[in-house]
């Protein structure tokens, strides 16, 4: 089965090291192809670049370095990835300081495993 999914996470920066937001682990048994990711808040610079990422195992893989939309206080990118299990997308932007409400959004499609493994074959 697939599902569409759309996730937005909500964040209050804690503090000025505050700089990183996720979204919430893919389920085991699962494929979330992520299809959008946007960043967004109030602050937001028109030369402040997002990075948008994959935490994979602890580890991040950096997916795209991306400027701002015309001082909308929002970074977007189109993307094409498959993750999976205990997997989770992210952003970082270095301007984000105490207090500033960050907001992630992760579009996409949610798959049973064994239906995307079929529809890969």
């Amino acid at each position: 089965m697939r599902q569409v999914y759309i996730e937005e996470i909500k964040n209050k920066a804690a503090s000025a090291s505050d700089d990183y937001i996720y979204s919430g682990k893919v389920e085991a048994g699962k494929v979330l192809e992520v299809k959008h990711i946007s960043l967004r808040w109030s602050d937001i610079g028109a030369n402040e670049e997002t990075l948008f990422f994959v935490e994979d195992s602890g580890r991040k893989i950096y997916i795209a370095e991306v400027e701002p939309l015309a001082n909308n206080g929002c970074t977007h990118i189109k993307v094409d990835i498959s993750i999976g299990e205990g997997d989770r997308v992210g952003g970082y932007n270095s301007a984000i300081t105490t207090d500033d409400v960050v907001i992630l959004g992760v579009f996409g499609e949610l798959w049973d495993l064994k239906d995307w493994q079929k529809s890969k074959s």
